[in-house]
């Protein structure tokens, strides 16, 4: 199962880097392409959770996304437009 996750992480690691060599992607708040792909090395396996245990998934991914906004500093009560 491993190697599956890898795969899926070099899969979305090149795209990503493709679009950023491009100028597609433009990152913020300290996020960066090893973010990205140290985010990806958790998505893979949280959605596998999901189908076997979805609420646990639920709370793992409701803390994660607090502490990746907590680390990055993003300012959730500031509109999107004014950020």
């Amino acid at each position: 199962m491993f190697k599956h996750y890898l795969k899926w992480v070099m899969i979305y690691g090149g795209v990503e880097w493709i679009m950023t060599m491009t100028g597609h992607i433009e990152y913020q708040y300290g996020w960066s392409l090893a973010w990205s792909i140290f985010f990806d090395s958790f998505m893979f396996p949280m959605l596998y959770l999901f189908y076997r245990k979805p609420l646990v998934a639920y709370l793992l991914s409701i803390l994660i996304a607090l502490l990746i906004l907590w680390y990055f500093d993003v300012s959730v009560h500031i509109p999107v437009e004014k950020r």
